[in-house]
Order: C-alpha cells, then sequence, then structure tokens
C-alpha cells in the first residue's frame, strides 16, 4: 500500500497550534446546552426591562392614590393596584 507519506520528525512550531482559551471553551459549552441558553435570555430580559423601566411602566411608581386602593386587574392597571392605591405592574418593573 503506498498511502500519503507523513513525516513523523518534522517539528511543530507552538506558535502555530491553536490553544483554545477558557473563555472560549466555557462559551462553547455553555451555548450548547439549551437550559443554559434559556436562563441567559431570562436574565437578559430582566436588565433589559429594568434599564427600559421608566419608559415601559404606565404609571409612577411612588405616587400614591387612596382612592384606587385594593383594585383588581384592569385594563387601566393590568396587575392591580395595593393597599396605597400604587399600581402593581409599575411597581414590579421598576423593582426589576
Amino acid at each position: 500500500m503506498s498511502g500519503p507519506k507523513t513525516d513523523w520528525n518534522r517539528v511543530v512550531d507552538p506558535a502555530q497550534q491553536r490553544v483554545e482559551g477558557a473563555a472560549r471553551r466555557f462559551l462553547r459549552r455553555f451555548l450548547s446546552r439549551p437550559l443554559g441558553v434559556a436562563a441567559l435570555c431570562v436574565i437578559l430580559l430582566m436588565i433589559l426591562i429594568g434599564v427600559f423601566a421608566p419608559l415601559l411602566a404606565p404609571y409612577d411608581p411612588a405616587a400614591i392614590d387612596i382612592g384606587n386602593r385594593y383594585l383588581p386587574p384592569s385594563p387601566a392597571h393590568w396587575l392591580g393596584t395595593d393597599d396605597l392605591g400604587r399600581d402593581v405592574l409599575s411597581r414590579l418593573l421598576y423593582a426589576t
């Protein structure tokens, strides 16, 4: 059999070898797991909600409205109001 000739005495230059870094290895392993990717998406979503809370919140989270105490969920207050009449959705968005 005559196959390709291999030079077994060839010296490999260490600078030419590709060494995988720890960060790249971690990222490759992390992204290969669906649960890890889902967790990363949830964390990124929470960060975005926290950053854009002033734009997303329909009401001031600290505004007290005694006349609207303990309202159930409605089109005006999606998650209702608390004991001081504050909008629960706005408070959750700011708390994130």
